[in-house]
């Protein structure tokens, strides 16, 4: 599958996401394939161990990039890669899905008291923490390294930054539209996976099963022979920090195969994948949509959505719709909001947002059917201005805080 003539990217929300996902393909240098990594975040955010370097945050957090970046340094020259073949952007750690959600802002990461990228090792100190920038700098590395296969977090898994840098990472593929690239999707955050959890490297990885509707697609699986498997464990172990907060979950991922997931395009009017409601009260999350789908209805696009439960007072759903077009350029296009709010009444009230501000022509733009349970929310084509996908997802607010979210879903938007 992976050959000599191949340049490879594996793109990482975090350092230690390449070698729990990749290993197998980062160590495909061995067979003469040019491997690159672009690291999106320098995992400067994470709780469990930020506070063990140092007793108060904003330091912590500043040792701990710093010892990522070592990590993944160390990682990588067990696995053959040379450093400038490392990229590492410096994006705001658990900051991902704000920036993209948010196209018109910059965001302020509260961790390290930070607008923009502060790293000395990152690719450029000068770059905002925001959607422009970051989408620039990604479109940027991509080009330059220019690869024949492509290996990024899914937009399914539970870890916010991986599906914001999934929507980032296909948006990229989309806008330069090179057909000849092979694209895989991995995760590595799901409730309950891998099974069982714990080193056992003779057993193999199967898909998630956290949904209520599975995504469709294909599986590609990547055999690790015993000494792949050894070197994979000593990479993860390299990133000391991560692995001896979590050793059992690290190990997890050294097993007999690696598993990459190439989705089946998602048409209009097929049911989007859903985690599952059970999976998501387990790991703290409000599960709110039961169901969804977005559907052609002529001079319109229909988005349905089912809740669990109703839209409860001074509450606010927001339906994110990011129109992609096969060559053109993905920052220039659209980026949508749909925004339904319930105050005190049972009056439902439907705005739409493009890049932060109101589109005023709101009533001949969005017309919708609501009820408690039940959401027919519609948009005229001709703001999607003949696109071939769309990104969409929904989140759910109370109060000003963002409570539940869906996962980022893909959809083919031609017949």
């Amino acid at each position: 599958m992976i050959d000599k003539n191949d340049r490879i990217l594996i793109v990482a929300p975090h350092p230690d996401d390449e070698v729990l996902s990749s290993a197998k393909v980062l160590d495909s240098v061995k067979k003469g394939a040019e491997v690159y990594v672009i690291f999106i975040t320098s995992g400067e955010h994470n709780t469990d161990t930020m506070l063990k370097f140092a007793p108060i945050p904003i330091f912590s957090s500043y040792l701990l990039a710093y010892k990522r970046y070592k990590e993944a340094l160390a990682a990588a020259k067990i696995l053959g890669l040379s450093k400038d073949h490392l990229i590492f952007l410096g994006y705001p750690d658990f900051g991902m899905m704000k920036i993209l959600t948010n196209p018109n802002k910059v965001y302020f990461a509260g961790v390290t008291f930070r607008k923009r990228v502060f790293e000395n090792w990152a690719y450029d100190k000068r770059k905002n923490f925001d959607f422009n920038d970051v989408y620039s700098v990604l479109k940027a590395e991509y080009k330059k390294i220019n690869p024949t296969k492509v290996f990024y977090p899914s937009q399914y898994d539970l870890n916010p930054d991986h599906r914001a840098v999934s929507v980032l990472t296909q948006a990229v593929l989309g806008d330069i539209n090179n057909k000849n690239v092979e694209a895989f999707s991995y995760f590595v955050h799901a409730k309950g996976w891998p099974f069982p959890m714990g080193y056992f490297p003779t057993k193999a990885l199967t898909m998630p099963h956290f949904f209520i509707e599975t995504p469709k697609g294909k599986i590609e699986d990547f055999a690790l022979e015993r000494g792949d498997i050894g070197k994979k464990l000593s990479a993860i172990k390299a990133h000391k920090s991560q692995y001896l907060t979590k050793p059992k979950f690290m190990v997890s991922f050294v097993r007999a195969n690696e598993l990459f997931f190439i989705q089946t395009p998602i048409k209009l009017g097929d049911t989007l994948p859903l985690w599952s409601k059970e999976i998501m009260e387990k790991i703290s999350i409000t599960p709110f949509v039961e169901s969804a789908s977005m559907i052609d209805s002529g001079g319109d696009y229909t988005i349905n959505f089912k809740l669990f439960r109703g839209a409860p007072r001074i509450s606010k759903i927001n339906l994110f719709l990011y129109p992609l077009k096969s060559g053109s350029a993905f920052e220039t296009l659209p980026k949508y909001r749909l925004e339904i709010e319930r105050g005190f009444t049972s009056n439902l009230e439907v705005k739409l947002f493009d890049n932060g501000k109101e589109v005023f022509e709101t009533k001949g733009t969005v017309s919708g059917i609501v009820n408690e349970l039940d959401f027919a929310i519609s948009i005229k084509k001709s703001y999607f201005d003949e696109s071939d996908k769309t990104f969409l997802m929904i989140s759910f607010e109370q109060f000003g805080v963002r409570i539940t979210e869906t996962p980022w879903w893909t959809i083919d938007l031609n017949p």
